[in-house]
């Protein structure tokens, strides 16, 4: 998981050189357990549906992990995060219909 939080772990060991490493882990957060990331992951996705602007079922996979990710990157393993994705998550065109529906496709 330290691999999908390198960007944050860079960032915060550049700007404080001299901390330690556990300080720069614990400024990112990063070591926080998160009991309910599924409950996050829903919302995520639910906003993520509003939000589509179409194509076929991979692109929607990658639309919706891409957005599910955040928050979660580095905290919770990319595949949990990517097996939930796909029981959850609606199918592409589930999801461009009703950003249609809701006017807020692009």
């Amino acid at each position: 998981m330290l691999f999908d939080a390198w960007q944050a772990l860079v960032r915060e060991l550049a700007a404080h050189p001299q901390s330690p490493v556990t300080a720069v882990v614990e400024r990112t957060g990063l070591q926080e357990s998160l009991p309910d990331w599924t409950g996050l992951l829903a919302r995520r996705l639910a906003e993520s549906a509003a939000d589509y602007y179409g194509g076929d079922d991979e692109r929607w996979t990658r639309f919706a992990l891409g957005r599910a990710l955040d928050g979660l990157r580095g905290r919770v393993p990319v595949d949990q995060v990517r097996s939930a994705l796909e029981t959850f998550a609606p199918k592409s065109a589930a999801a461009g219909q009703r950003a249609v529906e809701t006017g807020m496709a692009g």
